[in-house]
Protein backbone atom coordinates (compact mmCIF):
# COMPACT_ATOMS: atom_id res chain seq x y z
CA UNK A 1 0.00 0.00 0.00
CA UNK A 2 1.84 3.13 -1.21
CA UNK A 3 -0.02 5.46 1.23
CA UNK A 4 0.40 3.29 4.35
CA UNK A 5 1.57 5.10 7.49
CA UNK A 6 1.25 2.47 10.26
CA UNK A 7 1.51 -1.28 10.76
CA UNK A 8 -0.67 -3.43 13.10
CA UNK A 9 1.50 -4.90 15.84
CA UNK A 10 -1.19 -6.15 18.24
CA UNK A 11 -4.90 -7.10 18.52
CA UNK A 12 -7.05 -7.15 21.66
CA UNK A 13 -9.86 -9.73 21.47
CA UNK A 14 -13.11 -9.89 23.43
CA UNK A 15 -16.70 -8.68 23.18
CA UNK A 16 -18.71 -5.55 23.90
CA UNK A 17 -22.15 -5.66 25.50
CA UNK A 18 -24.11 -2.47 26.18
CA UNK A 19 -27.25 -1.98 28.26
CA UNK A 20 -29.40 1.08 27.53
CA UNK A 21 -31.75 2.30 30.29
CA UNK A 22 -34.67 4.53 29.26
CA UNK A 23 -37.09 5.97 31.81
CA UNK A 24 -40.56 7.24 30.84
CA UNK A 25 -41.43 9.99 33.30
CA UNK A 26 -45.15 9.20 33.67
CA UNK A 27 -45.42 10.60 37.20
CA UNK A 28 -43.68 13.90 36.35
CA UNK A 29 -40.76 13.38 38.71
CA UNK A 30 -38.09 16.07 38.80
CA UNK A 31 -35.45 15.41 36.13
CA UNK A 32 -32.53 15.65 38.60
CA UNK A 33 -34.25 13.13 40.90
CA UNK A 34 -34.52 10.57 38.07
CA UNK A 35 -30.97 11.21 36.84
CA UNK A 36 -29.65 10.74 40.38
CA UNK A 37 -31.36 7.37 40.87
CA UNK A 38 -30.31 6.07 37.42
CA UNK A 39 -26.71 7.15 37.95
CA UNK A 40 -26.61 5.47 41.38
CA UNK A 41 -27.88 2.23 39.82
CA UNK A 42 -25.30 2.38 37.02
CA UNK A 43 -22.51 2.79 39.56
CA UNK A 44 -23.79 -0.13 41.64
CA UNK A 45 -23.93 -2.40 38.59
CA UNK A 46 -20.40 -1.36 37.54
CA UNK A 47 -18.98 -2.00 41.03
CA UNK A 48 -20.62 -5.41 41.25
CA UNK A 49 -19.33 -6.48 37.80
CA UNK A 50 -15.81 -5.50 38.87
CA UNK A 51 -16.19 -7.85 41.83
CA UNK A 52 -16.47 -5.23 44.56
CA UNK A 53 -19.10 -7.19 46.47
CA UNK A 54 -22.87 -7.58 46.32
CA UNK A 55 -25.20 -4.60 46.04
CA UNK A 56 -28.74 -3.87 47.20
CA UNK A 57 -31.20 -1.64 45.36
CA UNK A 58 -33.25 0.78 47.49
CA UNK A 59 -37.03 1.10 47.52
CA UNK A 60 -36.81 4.42 45.63
CA UNK A 61 -34.68 2.77 42.94
CA UNK A 62 -37.01 -0.21 42.62
CA UNK A 63 -40.13 1.94 42.28
CA UNK A 64 -38.83 3.09 38.88
CA UNK A 65 -39.22 -0.43 37.47
CA UNK A 66 -42.70 0.14 36.03
CA UNK A 67 -41.49 2.99 33.81
CA UNK A 68 -38.08 1.52 32.91
CA UNK A 69 -37.19 0.16 29.47
CA UNK A 70 -33.87 -1.75 29.13
CA UNK A 71 -32.33 -2.61 25.73
CA UNK A 72 -29.16 -4.59 24.98
CA UNK A 73 -26.66 -4.10 22.17
CA UNK A 74 -23.36 -5.85 21.52
CA UNK A 75 -21.35 -8.66 20.01
CA UNK A 76 -22.79 -11.55 22.02
CA UNK A 77 -26.45 -11.22 23.03
CA UNK A 78 -28.08 -14.48 24.22
CA UNK A 79 -30.77 -15.48 21.74
CA UNK A 80 -32.42 -18.27 23.71
CA UNK A 81 -33.00 -16.31 26.94
CA UNK A 82 -35.51 -13.63 27.92
CA UNK A 83 -33.68 -10.33 28.19
CA UNK A 84 -33.90 -8.71 31.64
CA UNK A 85 -35.98 -5.62 32.45
CA UNK A 86 -34.80 -4.90 36.01
CA UNK A 87 -31.53 -3.70 37.49
CA UNK A 88 -30.96 -7.01 39.32
CA UNK A 89 -31.50 -9.16 36.20
CA UNK A 90 -29.30 -6.84 34.14
CA UNK A 91 -26.50 -7.33 36.66
CA UNK A 92 -26.88 -11.12 36.42
CA UNK A 93 -26.64 -11.04 32.60
CA UNK A 94 -23.55 -8.80 32.65
CA UNK A 95 -21.77 -11.23 34.98
CA UNK A 96 -22.48 -14.09 32.54
CA UNK A 97 -20.85 -12.31 29.56
CA UNK A 98 -17.44 -14.07 30.06
CA UNK A 99 -19.16 -17.47 29.97
CA UNK A 100 -20.98 -16.52 26.73
CA UNK A 101 -17.62 -15.47 25.24
CA UNK A 102 -16.14 -18.98 25.60
CA UNK A 103 -18.69 -20.25 23.06
CA UNK A 104 -17.97 -17.54 20.47
CA UNK A 105 -15.18 -17.73 17.84
CA UNK A 106 -13.29 -20.41 19.78
CA UNK A 107 -13.36 -18.27 22.91
CA UNK A 108 -11.61 -15.32 21.29
CA UNK A 109 -14.63 -13.17 20.50
CA UNK A 110 -14.14 -10.21 18.16
CA UNK A 111 -11.24 -7.80 17.60
CA UNK A 112 -11.83 -4.91 19.99
CA UNK A 113 -8.62 -2.94 19.77
CA UNK A 114 -5.70 -2.69 17.33
CA UNK A 115 -2.22 -1.51 18.32
CA UNK A 116 -0.60 0.53 15.54
CA UNK A 117 3.07 1.39 15.10
CA UNK A 118 4.35 4.13 12.72
CA UNK A 119 6.19 2.80 9.65
CA UNK A 120 8.87 5.46 9.97
CA UNK A 121 9.77 4.07 13.42
CA UNK A 122 9.90 0.55 11.95
CA UNK A 123 12.31 1.84 9.29
CA UNK A 124 14.58 3.38 11.92
CA UNK A 125 14.45 0.37 14.24
CA UNK A 126 15.27 -2.17 11.51
CA UNK A 127 17.37 0.30 9.46
CA UNK A 128 15.22 -0.28 6.38
CA UNK A 129 14.81 1.83 3.29
CA UNK A 130 11.39 2.12 1.68
CA UNK A 131 10.28 3.54 -1.62
CA UNK A 132 7.02 4.94 -0.16
CA UNK A 133 6.90 8.69 -0.60
CA UNK A 134 5.14 9.95 2.48
CA UNK A 135 4.45 13.40 3.93
CA UNK A 136 2.62 13.17 7.27
CA UNK A 137 2.56 16.18 9.56
CA UNK A 138 1.43 15.74 13.16
CA UNK A 139 -1.08 18.26 14.51
CA UNK A 140 0.19 20.32 17.40
CA UNK A 141 -1.33 19.64 20.83
CA UNK A 142 -3.12 23.00 20.91
CA UNK A 143 -5.04 22.27 17.69
CA UNK A 144 -5.95 18.77 18.88
CA UNK A 145 -7.20 20.20 22.21
CA UNK A 146 -9.27 22.84 20.40
CA UNK A 147 -10.90 20.22 18.17
CA UNK A 148 -11.66 17.89 21.08
CA UNK A 149 -13.23 20.72 23.08
CA UNK A 150 -15.28 21.86 20.08
CA UNK A 151 -16.74 18.41 19.48
CA UNK A 152 -17.39 17.93 23.23
CA UNK A 153 -19.17 21.31 23.43
CA UNK A 154 -21.18 20.50 20.30
CA UNK A 155 -22.24 17.15 21.74
CA UNK A 156 -23.30 18.77 25.02
CA UNK A 157 -25.24 21.52 23.22
CA UNK A 158 -27.01 18.91 21.05
CA UNK A 159 -27.95 16.85 24.12
CA UNK A 160 -29.48 19.92 25.77
CA UNK A 161 -31.35 20.78 22.58
CA UNK A 162 -32.61 17.20 22.19
CA UNK A 163 -33.92 17.24 25.78
CA UNK A 164 -35.61 20.57 25.04
CA UNK A 165 -36.94 19.34 21.68
CA UNK A 166 -38.37 16.11 23.13
CA UNK A 167 -40.09 17.96 25.97
CA UNK A 168 -41.66 20.43 23.55
CA UNK A 169 -42.66 17.68 21.12
CA UNK A 170 -44.36 15.66 23.88
CA UNK A 171 -46.35 18.76 24.87
CA UNK A 172 -46.90 20.21 21.39
CA UNK A 173 -50.61 20.66 22.13
CA UNK A 174 -49.68 23.43 24.56
CA UNK A 175 -47.17 25.22 22.30
CA UNK A 176 -48.18 27.97 19.87
CA UNK A 177 -47.96 26.88 16.23
CA UNK A 178 -45.49 29.68 15.38
CA UNK A 179 -43.14 28.61 18.19
CA UNK A 180 -43.46 24.95 17.24
CA UNK A 181 -42.54 25.68 13.62
CA UNK A 182 -39.51 27.69 14.71
CA UNK A 183 -38.30 24.85 16.97
CA UNK A 184 -38.68 22.22 14.22
CA UNK A 185 -36.82 24.50 11.80
CA UNK A 186 -33.98 24.96 14.31
CA UNK A 187 -33.67 21.17 14.74
CA UNK A 188 -33.14 20.76 11.00
CA UNK A 189 -30.68 23.66 10.96
CA UNK A 190 -28.58 22.09 13.75
CA UNK A 191 -28.30 18.78 11.87
CA UNK A 192 -27.33 20.54 8.64
CA UNK A 193 -24.76 22.73 10.39
CA UNK A 194 -23.15 19.77 12.18
CA UNK A 195 -22.88 17.79 8.93
CA UNK A 196 -21.20 20.75 7.19
CA UNK A 197 -18.83 21.24 10.15
CA UNK A 198 -17.74 17.59 10.21
CA UNK A 199 -17.24 17.53 6.44
CA UNK A 200 -15.09 20.67 6.41
CA UNK A 201 -12.98 19.56 9.39
CA UNK A 202 -12.40 16.11 7.82
CA UNK A 203 -11.32 17.66 4.51
CA UNK A 204 -9.01 20.22 6.10
CA UNK A 205 -7.44 17.64 8.45
CA UNK A 206 -6.29 15.59 5.45
CA UNK A 207 -4.93 18.72 3.78
CA UNK A 208 -3.12 19.89 6.94
CA UNK A 209 -1.57 16.50 7.68
CA UNK A 210 -0.47 16.08 4.07
CA UNK A 211 1.23 19.48 4.18
CA UNK A 212 -0.93 21.31 1.62
CA UNK A 213 -2.59 23.52 4.27
CA UNK A 214 -1.38 25.07 7.52
CA UNK A 215 -2.87 24.16 10.96
CA UNK A 216 -4.33 27.67 11.28
CA UNK A 217 -6.87 26.59 8.62
CA UNK A 218 -8.54 24.42 11.28
CA UNK A 219 -8.80 27.38 13.66
CA UNK A 220 -10.36 29.52 10.91
CA UNK A 221 -13.07 26.89 10.41
CA UNK A 222 -13.81 26.91 14.16
CA UNK A 223 -14.03 30.72 14.19
CA UNK A 224 -16.35 30.73 11.16
CA UNK A 225 -18.74 28.16 12.63
CA UNK A 226 -18.92 29.94 16.00
CA UNK A 227 -20.93 32.65 14.25
CA UNK A 228 -23.15 30.28 12.25
CA UNK A 229 -26.84 29.70 13.08
CA UNK A 230 -27.31 26.15 14.35
CA UNK A 231 -23.90 25.90 16.03
CA UNK A 232 -22.94 25.80 19.72
CA UNK A 233 -23.53 29.41 20.80
CA UNK A 234 -26.66 29.73 18.69
CA UNK A 235 -28.09 26.50 20.18
CA UNK A 236 -27.55 27.78 23.73
CA UNK A 237 -29.13 31.15 22.90
CA UNK A 238 -32.11 29.43 21.26
CA UNK A 239 -32.77 27.25 24.32
CA UNK A 240 -32.41 30.29 26.59
CA UNK A 241 -35.00 32.11 24.47
CA UNK A 242 -37.55 29.39 25.24
CA UNK A 243 -36.77 29.04 28.96
CA UNK A 244 -40.20 30.41 29.89
CA UNK A 245 -41.88 27.95 27.53
CA UNK A 246 -40.22 25.03 29.33
CA UNK A 247 -41.23 26.56 32.68
CA UNK A 248 -44.83 26.73 31.45
CA UNK A 249 -44.74 23.11 30.26
CA UNK A 250 -43.50 21.98 33.67
CA UNK A 251 -46.16 24.15 35.33
CA UNK A 252 -48.91 22.42 33.32
CA UNK A 253 -48.24 19.23 35.28
CA UNK A 254 -48.73 21.20 38.52
CA UNK A 255 -51.94 22.72 37.13
CA UNK A 256 -53.23 19.22 36.37
CA UNK A 257 -52.58 18.10 39.95
CA UNK A 258 -54.65 21.07 41.16
CA UNK A 259 -57.55 20.29 38.77
CA UNK A 260 -56.73 23.29 36.56
CA UNK A 261 -57.11 22.76 32.80
CA UNK A 262 -54.47 24.37 30.56
CA UNK A 263 -56.40 24.47 27.29
CA UNK A 264 -54.53 22.81 24.41
CA UNK A 265 -54.85 23.52 20.70
CA UNK A 266 -57.14 20.55 20.13
CA UNK A 267 -59.82 22.02 22.42
CA UNK A 268 -62.04 24.82 21.14
CA UNK A 269 -62.08 27.83 23.46
CA UNK A 270 -65.20 29.56 22.15
CA UNK A 271 -67.66 26.73 22.88
CA UNK A 272 -66.13 25.77 26.23
CA UNK A 273 -68.49 27.86 28.44
CA UNK A 274 -71.53 26.60 26.54
CA UNK A 275 -70.60 22.94 27.04
CA UNK A 276 -70.43 23.15 30.83
CA UNK A 277 -73.17 23.51 33.39
CA UNK A 278 -72.33 25.08 36.71
CA UNK A 279 -69.51 27.55 37.32
CA UNK A 280 -66.52 27.85 34.99
CA UNK A 281 -63.64 30.32 35.36
CA UNK A 282 -61.51 31.16 32.29
CA UNK A 283 -58.14 32.85 32.90
CA UNK A 284 -56.98 34.59 29.68
CA UNK A 285 -53.30 35.57 29.23
CA UNK A 286 -50.17 35.15 27.13
CA UNK A 287 -46.42 35.68 27.60
CA UNK A 288 -46.38 39.15 26.03
CA UNK A 289 -49.13 40.39 28.38
CA UNK A 290 -47.34 38.81 31.37
CA UNK A 291 -44.22 40.85 30.57
CA UNK A 292 -46.08 44.07 29.75
CA UNK A 293 -48.44 43.95 32.75
CA UNK A 294 -46.55 41.76 35.18
CA UNK A 295 -48.19 43.13 38.34
CA UNK A 296 -51.69 42.69 36.92
CA UNK A 297 -50.79 39.16 35.84
CA UNK A 298 -49.38 38.25 39.27
CA UNK A 299 -52.42 39.66 41.07
CA UNK A 300 -54.90 37.99 38.70
CA UNK A 301 -53.02 34.67 38.80
CA UNK A 302 -52.96 34.55 42.61
CA UNK A 303 -56.63 35.51 42.75
CA UNK A 304 -57.34 32.68 40.27
CA UNK A 305 -55.49 30.23 42.56
CA UNK A 306 -57.52 31.54 45.51
CA UNK A 307 -60.68 30.68 43.58
CA UNK A 308 -59.33 27.17 42.93
CA UNK A 309 -58.64 26.65 46.63
CA UNK A 310 -62.07 27.92 47.67
CA UNK A 311 -63.92 24.97 49.24
CA UNK A 312 -67.27 26.22 47.97
CA UNK A 313 -66.09 26.00 44.34
CA UNK A 314 -64.72 22.47 44.32
CA UNK A 315 -67.29 21.41 41.70
CA UNK A 316 -66.37 24.34 39.46
CA UNK A 317 -64.06 24.19 36.46
CA UNK A 318 -60.93 26.30 36.14
CA UNK A 319 -59.30 26.82 32.75
CA UNK A 320 -56.22 28.78 31.59
CA UNK A 321 -56.38 30.00 27.98
CA UNK A 322 -53.23 31.31 26.25
CA UNK A 323 -54.04 33.78 23.46
CA UNK A 324 -50.96 32.56 21.53
CA UNK A 325 -52.27 28.98 21.54
CA UNK A 326 -55.83 30.13 20.82
CA UNK A 327 -55.62 33.08 18.38
CA UNK A 328 -59.26 32.42 17.49
CA UNK A 329 -60.44 33.92 20.80
CA UNK A 330 -62.68 36.85 19.94
CA UNK A 331 -62.47 38.67 23.27
CA UNK A 332 -60.19 41.67 23.68
CA UNK A 333 -56.59 40.50 24.23
CA UNK A 334 -56.05 41.38 27.89
CA UNK A 335 -55.31 39.62 31.16
CA UNK A 336 -58.63 38.77 32.76
CA UNK A 337 -60.73 36.08 34.43
CA UNK A 338 -64.14 35.45 32.85
CA UNK A 339 -66.79 33.81 35.00
CA UNK A 340 -69.64 31.80 33.43
CA UNK A 341 -72.58 30.10 35.09
CA UNK A 342 -74.62 27.51 33.17
CA UNK A 343 -73.25 28.83 29.88
CA UNK A 344 -74.04 32.50 30.56
CA UNK A 345 -71.44 35.19 31.24
CA UNK A 346 -71.65 36.49 34.81
CA UNK A 347 -68.46 38.60 34.94
CA UNK A 348 -66.24 39.54 31.99
CA UNK A 349 -63.35 40.53 34.29
CA UNK A 350 -63.75 38.93 37.70
CA UNK A 351 -60.52 40.26 39.20
CA UNK A 352 -61.35 43.82 38.13
CA UNK A 353 -64.75 43.38 39.76
CA UNK A 354 -62.99 42.02 42.85
CA UNK A 355 -60.83 45.15 43.10
CA UNK A 356 -63.91 47.31 42.74
CA UNK A 357 -65.65 45.19 45.36
CA UNK A 358 -63.17 46.30 48.03
CA UNK A 359 -65.55 49.21 48.56
CA UNK A 360 -68.54 46.86 48.67
CA UNK A 361 -70.22 45.37 51.68
CA UNK A 362 -70.40 41.64 50.95
CA UNK A 363 -72.34 38.73 52.38
CA UNK A 364 -72.37 35.00 51.81
CA UNK A 365 -74.22 31.83 52.73
CA UNK A 366 -73.15 28.18 52.63
CA UNK A 367 -76.78 27.12 52.06
CA UNK A 368 -77.66 28.96 48.84
CA UNK A 369 -80.06 27.00 46.62
CA UNK A 370 -80.45 27.79 42.93
CA UNK A 371 -83.95 26.24 42.96
CA UNK A 372 -85.45 28.95 45.18
CA UNK A 373 -87.50 31.33 43.04
CA UNK A 374 -87.53 34.99 43.92
CA UNK A 375 -91.01 36.25 44.87
CA UNK A 376 -92.71 38.99 42.89
CA UNK A 377 -92.07 41.60 45.57
CA UNK A 378 -88.53 42.10 46.85
CA UNK A 379 -86.45 45.00 48.08
CA UNK A 380 -82.71 45.59 48.09
CA UNK A 381 -81.27 44.38 51.39
CA UNK A 382 -80.37 47.44 53.48
CA UNK A 383 -79.25 46.69 57.04
CA UNK A 384 -76.27 47.60 59.27
CA UNK A 385 -73.23 45.30 59.52
CA UNK A 386 -73.30 42.46 62.05
CA UNK A 387 -70.16 44.01 63.53
CA UNK A 388 -72.22 46.62 65.41
CA UNK A 389 -73.60 43.87 67.67
CA UNK A 390 -70.15 42.37 68.31
CA UNK A 391 -68.32 45.53 69.44
CA UNK A 392 -66.20 45.84 66.27
CA UNK A 393 -67.06 49.55 65.87
CA UNK A 394 -68.50 49.11 62.37
CA UNK A 395 -70.59 52.13 61.24
CA UNK A 396 -74.19 51.91 62.47
CA UNK A 397 -75.87 53.21 59.31
CA UNK A 398 -77.68 50.86 56.94
CA UNK A 399 -75.72 49.42 54.01
CA UNK A 400 -76.66 47.63 50.81
CA UNK A 401 -75.11 44.17 50.42
CA UNK A 402 -73.53 42.28 47.50
CA UNK A 403 -73.23 38.50 47.16
CA UNK A 404 -69.58 37.43 47.42
CA UNK A 405 -70.01 34.69 44.82
CA UNK A 406 -72.09 36.17 41.98
CA UNK A 407 -71.36 39.81 42.87
CA UNK A 408 -74.96 40.93 42.39
CA UNK A 409 -77.10 42.85 44.86
CA UNK A 410 -78.80 40.83 47.59
CA UNK A 411 -82.56 41.34 47.86
CA UNK A 412 -84.98 40.54 50.66
CA UNK A 413 -88.23 38.79 49.80
CA UNK A 414 -90.14 39.67 53.01
CA UNK A 415 -90.12 35.91 53.70
CA UNK A 416 -86.99 35.59 55.90
CA UNK A 417 -85.05 34.70 52.73
CA UNK A 418 -82.34 36.60 50.86
CA UNK A 419 -82.04 36.34 47.05
CA UNK A 420 -79.35 37.02 44.44
CA UNK A 421 -78.28 35.57 41.07
CA UNK A 422 -77.05 32.44 42.87
CA UNK A 423 -80.58 31.67 44.09
CA UNK A 424 -81.71 32.10 47.67
CA UNK A 425 -81.04 31.06 51.27
CA UNK A 426 -82.47 31.59 54.74
CA UNK A 427 -81.64 35.06 56.06
CA UNK A 428 -80.05 33.76 59.28
CA UNK A 429 -77.60 31.58 57.25
CA UNK A 430 -75.79 34.68 55.93
CA UNK A 431 -72.60 36.20 57.31
CA UNK A 432 -71.50 39.77 56.60
CA UNK A 433 -68.33 41.77 55.98
CA UNK A 434 -68.66 45.52 55.51
CA UNK A 435 -66.13 47.78 53.78
CA UNK A 436 -65.18 49.63 56.96
CA UNK A 437 -61.46 49.42 57.89
CA UNK A 438 -62.63 48.72 61.45
CA UNK A 439 -64.23 45.45 60.32
CA UNK A 440 -62.03 42.39 61.11
CA UNK A 441 -60.77 40.15 58.30
CA UNK A 442 -63.66 37.71 58.67
CA UNK A 443 -67.39 37.40 58.05
CA UNK A 444 -69.68 38.05 61.03
CA UNK A 445 -73.21 36.81 61.75
CA UNK A 446 -76.32 38.17 63.47
CA UNK A 447 -78.35 36.23 65.96
CA UNK A 448 -81.76 35.41 64.51
CA UNK A 449 -83.52 37.92 66.80
CA UNK A 450 -81.10 40.75 66.00
CA UNK A 451 -81.38 40.15 62.25
CA UNK A 452 -85.21 40.17 62.31
CA UNK A 453 -85.08 43.49 64.17
CA UNK A 454 -83.29 45.10 61.20
CA UNK A 455 -85.23 43.50 58.34
CA UNK A 456 -87.80 45.83 56.71
CA UNK A 457 -91.57 45.47 57.01
CA UNK A 458 -93.33 45.13 53.67
CA UNK A 459 -96.13 47.54 54.60
CA UNK A 460 -93.67 50.28 55.52
CA UNK A 461 -91.48 49.85 52.45
CA UNK A 462 -91.03 52.80 50.08
CA UNK A 463 -91.99 51.17 46.76
CA UNK A 464 -93.08 52.52 43.37
CA UNK A 465 -94.64 50.21 40.76
CA UNK A 466 -94.98 51.41 37.15
CA UNK A 467 -96.92 49.44 34.53
CA UNK A 468 -95.83 49.93 30.90
CA UNK A 469 -98.50 49.48 28.22
CA UNK A 470 -98.40 50.09 24.48
CA UNK A 471 -98.94 48.52 21.11
CA UNK A 472 -96.60 45.90 19.68
CA UNK A 473 -93.23 47.30 18.56
CA UNK A 474 -93.66 50.71 20.16
CA UNK A 475 -90.41 50.30 22.15
CA UNK A 476 -91.32 49.43 25.74
CA UNK A 477 -88.35 47.05 26.11
CA UNK A 478 -86.04 49.59 24.49
CA UNK A 479 -87.22 52.22 26.99
CA UNK A 480 -86.38 49.90 29.92
CA UNK A 481 -82.89 49.24 28.59
CA UNK A 482 -82.35 52.96 28.14
CA UNK A 483 -83.55 53.56 31.70
CA UNK A 484 -81.02 50.99 33.03
CA UNK A 485 -78.18 52.84 31.31
CA UNK A 486 -79.45 56.24 32.54
CA UNK A 487 -79.22 54.95 36.12
CA UNK A 488 -75.84 53.23 35.57
CA UNK A 489 -73.86 55.99 33.87
CA UNK A 490 -73.62 59.65 34.79
CA UNK A 491 -72.90 60.82 31.21
CA UNK A 492 -72.97 59.68 27.58
CA UNK A 493 -69.15 59.81 27.52
CA UNK A 494 -68.93 57.43 30.48
CA UNK A 495 -71.43 55.03 28.87
CA UNK A 496 -69.47 55.04 25.58
CA UNK A 497 -66.36 53.76 27.38
CA UNK A 498 -68.15 50.79 28.96
CA UNK A 499 -70.24 47.88 27.68
CA UNK A 500 -73.89 48.65 27.07
CA UNK A 501 -76.12 47.38 29.89
CA UNK A 502 -79.08 45.27 28.74
CA UNK A 503 -81.65 44.05 31.23
CA UNK A 504 -83.95 42.84 28.48
CA UNK A 505 -83.61 41.80 24.84
CA UNK A 506 -84.08 44.73 22.46
CA UNK A 507 -84.09 44.87 18.66
CA UNK A 508 -84.44 47.92 16.47
CA UNK A 509 -83.53 49.08 12.95
CA UNK A 510 -81.47 52.14 12.01
CA UNK A 511 -80.35 53.52 8.64
CA UNK A 512 -76.59 54.03 8.24
CA UNK A 513 -74.72 56.70 6.24
CA UNK A 514 -75.04 54.58 3.09
CA UNK A 515 -78.84 54.43 3.46
CA UNK A 516 -78.62 50.74 4.40
CA UNK A 517 -80.90 49.37 7.11
CA UNK A 518 -79.05 47.81 10.06
CA UNK A 519 -80.73 45.60 12.68
CA UNK A 520 -79.35 46.22 16.18
CA UNK A 521 -79.86 43.46 18.77
CA UNK A 522 -79.00 43.93 22.44
CA UNK A 523 -79.13 41.32 25.22
CA UNK A 524 -80.78 37.91 25.41
CA UNK A 525 -83.92 36.79 27.18
CA UNK A 526 -86.24 33.82 26.69
CA UNK A 527 -89.09 36.27 27.39
CA UNK A 528 -88.38 37.88 24.02
CA UNK A 529 -89.42 36.54 20.63
CA UNK A 530 -87.07 37.28 17.72
CA UNK A 531 -89.32 35.95 14.94
CA UNK A 532 -89.98 38.68 12.37
CA UNK A 533 -93.52 40.02 12.53
CA UNK A 534 -94.33 38.70 16.02
CA UNK A 535 -94.59 40.68 19.25
CA UNK A 536 -91.26 40.75 21.11
CA UNK A 537 -92.19 40.50 24.81
CA UNK A 538 -94.04 37.22 25.43
CA UNK A 539 -95.34 37.73 28.98
CA UNK A 540 -95.27 40.33 31.75
CA UNK A 541 -92.02 40.72 33.64
CA UNK A 542 -90.83 43.13 36.37
CA UNK A 543 -87.50 44.98 36.29
CA UNK A 544 -86.46 46.26 39.74
CA UNK A 545 -84.21 49.28 40.38
CA UNK A 546 -83.04 50.46 43.80
CA UNK A 547 -82.46 54.19 44.19
CA UNK A 548 -81.32 54.99 47.72
CA UNK A 549 -84.23 53.80 49.90
CA UNK A 550 -86.67 53.68 46.98
CA UNK A 551 -87.58 50.44 45.21
CA UNK A 552 -88.63 51.23 41.63
CA UNK A 553 -90.34 48.41 39.74
CA UNK A 554 -91.12 48.77 36.01
CA UNK A 555 -93.41 46.05 34.67
CA UNK A 556 -92.92 45.24 30.98
CA UNK A 557 -95.94 43.74 29.20
CA UNK A 558 -96.68 42.09 25.82
CA UNK A 559 -97.70 44.58 23.15
CA UNK A 560 -101.36 45.45 22.58
CA UNK A 561 -102.45 44.53 19.06
CA UNK A 562 -100.41 41.32 18.90
CA UNK A 563 -99.60 40.32 15.33
CA UNK A 564 -100.78 36.76 16.04
CA UNK A 565 -104.40 37.83 16.38
CA UNK A 566 -107.05 38.99 18.85
CA UNK A 567 -107.09 35.69 20.75
CA UNK A 568 -103.42 36.15 21.61
CA UNK A 569 -104.24 39.73 22.68
CA UNK A 570 -106.87 38.39 25.09
CA UNK A 571 -104.44 35.80 26.47
CA UNK A 572 -101.73 38.45 26.93
CA UNK A 573 -104.16 40.73 28.78
CA UNK A 574 -105.25 37.91 31.08
CA UNK A 575 -101.60 37.02 31.83
CA UNK A 576 -100.78 40.68 32.56
CA UNK A 577 -103.73 41.08 34.97
CA UNK A 578 -102.73 37.87 36.73
CA UNK A 579 -99.13 39.07 37.04
CA UNK A 580 -99.85 42.54 38.48
CA UNK A 581 -102.22 41.02 41.04
CA UNK A 582 -99.06 39.90 42.90
CA UNK A 583 -98.37 43.52 43.85
CA UNK A 584 -100.27 45.47 46.45
CA UNK A 585 -100.56 48.61 44.34
CA UNK A 586 -99.67 50.33 41.07
CA UNK A 587 -98.38 53.89 41.29
CA UNK A 588 -98.34 54.59 37.55
CA UNK A 589 -99.86 53.03 34.46
CA UNK A 590 -97.82 54.39 31.56
CA UNK A 591 -98.87 54.09 27.93
CA UNK A 592 -96.03 54.30 25.37
CA UNK A 593 -96.76 55.74 21.89
CA UNK A 594 -94.80 56.13 18.69
CA UNK A 595 -93.91 59.78 18.01
CA UNK A 596 -95.88 59.62 14.77
CA UNK A 597 -99.02 58.59 16.69
CA UNK A 598 -99.04 61.53 19.13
Amino acid sequence: MPDATHVVVGIKWGANVFASFEFENKENYQKKYIEGILQANMEKIALSIKGSGSVQFTEDENQLKTSLSIKFFGDIIPQDEELPQTFEKTLELMKKVPSYLTKFNNGKGKPLEYTLYPLKNVEKFFQLETRIKRTLIDLNLETITLLEKEFDDLLQAKQKFNDFYNEVNENSDFVASDNLGEIYKKSHQIKTCEAAFREQIATKLVEVRSGTKKPITIEKILTKFHEKPGFIMDISAFIEKYTKLITTIKQIAVFKENKIIYLGKRDASDVLPMQNNGDIYLFYMNEELKIRNNQLYEDSYHYFLDLVRDVEKKQSKFVIIDYNIHPEVKTKKEIKICYYRNGKLVADDLYKSKKESLSWCIAKSQLTSSTLRKPATTTKLSIPCAGIKLNYHCPREKKTWTCEKCQTSIEYGYDNTFYCSCGGAAAESYSFKCSSPLHPDEFLTFTKDDLERYLPNKDAENEVNILLLGETGVGKSTFINAFINYLTFSSLEEAAKEELRAGIFTKFIITDDNCMERTIKIGYDDNECTVEGQSSTQYAKAHVFHIDDLTLRIIDTPGIGDTRGIEMDKQNLQNTLSYISNYGHLNVSSVVFNVSDT
